[in-house]
């Protein structure tokens, strides 16, 4: 079993710089709008490489003990607390120190949010492990900014055609393609040209993945 509260993403761009790529005006495309295609882009991105790109905080993350744990969100930039339950109450499980050779844990793989244990710490039962840690990145890379400006500009030339129900795209999650619905209305042009770019730049993603955090 693993839990955690929901995380809400930020944006990875600015509604200003969307609006200023598309030109679209306030009367025509609110602020509000701009900021739901972006997080409908960037819920899109997530879902294909697999990762947050923002900052969260994760609060109240819960395991069962197992040889490794995954961190439902990454990469991991910090853990700030981890716990494991054992006679009846939480006791901190300390990150392993190589110099004083204490602590039971290390991060295996941090940009893939994998902990291995250095001590098997004697906790039972489904839940047994709580974590509250520090996840995503410090500043979204600017190359996923790119995407997400792309992605939202879609939605929002779109919009601004006066589609109310915008063509999104579809992804498979894990799976580095997008494909579309087959949009030709207004601004339809412009809208083919960005969907070509977005393939391409999402194809590049593949060798960038495993090597976009560093820490």
């Amino acid at each position: 079993m693993t839990s955690m509260p929901p995380v809400t993403p930020a944006g990875y761009v600015s509604v200003e710089r969307v609006r200023q790529f598309t030109a679209a005006p306030l009367d025509a495309v609110s602020d509000a709008m701009i900021l739901r295609a972006i997080l409908a882009g960037d819920s899109l991105l997530d879902k294909m490489t697999g990762r947050h790109w923002g900052q969260t905080q994760v609060v109240g993350e819960y395991h069962d003990m197992d040889k490794t744990l995954r961190t439902l969100v990454y990469p991991v930039i910090s853990v700030e607390t981890m716990e494991g339950y054992r006679g009846g109450s939480w006791e901190p499980l300390l990150e392993w120190n190589p110099d004083t050779r204490q602590g039971v844990w290390r991060f295996k793989a941090r940009y893939a949010g994998i902990i291995e244990w250095v001590q098997t710490p004697s906790v039972a039962g489904r839940g047994a492990i709580r974590m509250n840690y520090t996840a995503g990145y410090a500043a979204v890379p600017e190359y996923i900014q790119d995407i997400s400006m792309r992605l939202a500009a879609i939605t929002t030339l779109q919009t601004m055609a006066g589609f109310v129900l915008p063509d999104y795209a579809s992804v498979t999650e894990g799976a580095l393609s997008i494909s579309w619905g087959g949009y030709t209305g207004k601004y339809g042009s412009r809208v083919a040209e960005l969907q070509k770019e977005v393939e391409a730049m999402v194809q590049m993603l593949g060798g960038r993945l495993d090597f976009a955090f560093q820490g």
